[in-house]
């Protein structure tokens, strides 16, 4: 019953923390075309979604590691006022690509860009760092997926 208790803990305080994530990223865009030297990467984010933020969002930015360069700003943003008016959640469609220089690419490729949230007078509201998966962290998951899968099919099937 304590278990229970402290993950139902965990899962309102996380559920009450600002969050902005995306569906996924597609590497390279498939409807870009980067024809200038200067910006040779083509990258797309699908579905931005973000919730519980103090504020409703102004912009929605890509920037790099420092965050005194924005590489792209999203503007189709669908607000809403969540339950009782105290936060906000949303989400965007984007519905066109961005394009990278080759020192971006190598703040992209090391996990350094940011997506973020901002508010009114460029206040940070959420962010997260945008990067794509390593193959072997991705395999690694899946192994574990299907390990703890087998141990739990072995275990019901030795109850029976």
């Amino acid at each position: 019953m304590n278990k229970f208790c402290l993950s139902l803990l965990f899962v309102c305080v996380a559920s009450n923390a600002a969050s902005i994530s995306f569906g996924s990223l597609l590497d390279p865009a498939p409807d870009a075309f980067c024809t200038d030297a200067a910006h040779p990467i083509c990258l797309k984010l699908t579905q931005i979604q973000f919730s519980a933020l103090a504020e409703s969002p102004a912009d929605i930015v890509i920037e790099d590691r420092n965050g005194d360069f924005t590489i792209y700003t999203f503007h189709n943003i669908l607000v809403n006022v969540d339950p009782g008016g105290l936060t906000f959640s949303g989400s965007i469609t984007p519905d066109e690509a961005f394009s990278l220089t080759s020192s971006q690419n190598a703040d992209f490729l090391g996990g350094f860009l940011y997506l973020g949230a901002h508010g009114t007078n460029n206040i940070d509201l959420a962010g997260v760092n945008v990067a794509l998966p390593e193959p072997g962290s991705a395999a690694l998951l899946l192994a574990g997926l299907a390990g703890m899968g087998f141990a739990r099919w072995r275990r019901r099937r030795s109850t029976l």
